[in-house]
């Protein structure tokens, strides 16, 4: 067992222990199954100009689905409510490896307006998302994402709802 801090070796290469950040993102998705993506302002110390889901940082104790209730609402007013786990994504910073759990949600209300962390918002398809720079580490996940509501939009009945038909990719 090593000591807490202690360097780990892997296949030859020291490996120095780094912190784990936990954060939650909100794939929400529109009657088209287009997902609401947001963009870091150029304020931003990583990934400016990058787009994402709305979310952000969990607080310590706080439950996956409180936090991104709380983030949604703060970084674009909107009241959402989490539905299931979409997967998560792993980006190395420096000093910190933050994990992104994403959560599919629905919106209940609000109205967009973004925070000051964001620049930009808009509802991309597939196609849309593939040109547009994407968060490190969310892209393929995102992608599988709404490509499985375009699917599911596409084989849906007029009187079904496709946001709620579409699942995360398996």
């Amino acid at each position: 067992m090593l000591a807490r801090g202690a360097p780990r070796v892997r296949e030859g290469a020291l490996i120095v222990p780094v912190p784990f950040g936990l954060a939650v993102r909100a794939a929400i998705l529109d009657a088209d199954g287009r997902t609401l993506v947001v963009r870091r302002s150029a304020a931003s110390r990583v990934g400016a100009g990058d787009w994402e889901w709305p979310g952000g940082k969990a607080e310590l104790g706080e439950r996956l689905d409180e936090a991104l209730v709380r983030e949604v609402s703060e970084e674009c007013g909107l009241d959402v409510e989490p539905t299931h786990l979409v997967g998560a994504y792993e980006l190395e910073l420096p000093g910190l490896r933050a994990v992104s759990v994403c959560l599919a949600a629905r919106v209940l209300g609000g109205t967009l307006a973004l925070s000051v962390e964001h620049d930009d918002a808009r509802w991309v398809g597939a196609v849309e998302l593939g040109a547009i720079p994407v968060a490190y580490g969310a892209r393929d996940l995102m992608a599988a994402f709404v490509g499985a509501a375009a699917r599911a939009v596409a084989t849906c009945p007029p009187s079904a709802t496709p946001v709620q038909s579409a699942r995360r990719p398996r």
